[in-house]
């Protein structure tokens, strides 16, 4: 294996997230982008074992947002990519049991609703009854429903997202362990070490 001797950009990491940040890369102009991953192939760290839930029901503002720009990318991945990321809007369900919890379920809905979740939606026993007929409603009090939530697919995600960066030039290199970062005399980044030699890189 020869690693090229100098890159614009080294990602540490080929699952999804270092897919995706190498394709956004390379769709910004950045052509010189390589990828380390000490895996021997594509999906064999935590992309492959993740379970394949999304939601923007969360209970900070900022995870809410950052979910609604996901969900985005979700309806337009497979334009984007040609790859089909089996985004499945099956819902969330979120039952309580007291009235505090219910209370907590509420407040989050609240500001999930600021934020522009507007589907989101309280639920009483009756409605869960009818969203899932399957559960035991034994002491539920209510609780939150949002219908676009659901489920992806993350080996999907990363092949769409790593033939997305290939096809705009982004090299992709396996087997290979980054070892330590290279830095000047003034702590500045110079180059990426890894078991497969050296790599001059800025970022």
């Amino acid at each position: 294996m020869s690693l090229p001797s100098r890159a614009a950009v080294v990602v540490i990491g080929g699952g999804v997230i270092g897919a995706s940040v190498a394709h956004h890369l390379a769709q910004r102009g950045v052509r010189d982008v390589v990828v380390l991953d000490r895996a021997d192939g594509p999906g064999l760290g935590s992309t492959g074992k993740a379970t394949g839930g999304f939601r923007a029901q969360y209970g900070t503002a900022i995870n809410v947002r950052l979910s609604l720009l996901s969900r985005e990318k979700l309806m337009r991945f497979e334009e984007e990519t040609g790859f089909d990321p089996g985004y499945e809007q099956a819902g969330y369900l979120w039952m309580a049991t007291t009235d505090a919890a219910l209370e907590t379920l509420r407040a989050g809905n609240r500001m999930q609703r600021d934020e522009g979740l507007a589907e989101a939606v309280m639920v009483s026993p009756e409605d869960i009854a009818r969203i899932n007929p399957a559960l035991a409603l034994d002491g539920v009090v209510g609780g939150a429903f949002c219908p676009t939530d659901g489920f992806i697919k993350p080996l999907e995600m990363l092949r769409g997202y790593r033939a997305a960066a290939e096809r705009a030039g982004v090299r992709f290199e396996w087997g290979v362990e980054v070892r330590a970062l290279a830095r000047d005399s003034k702590g500045r980044l110079r180059g990426v070490e890894s078991s497969a030699g050296v790599i001059e890189t800025d970022a």
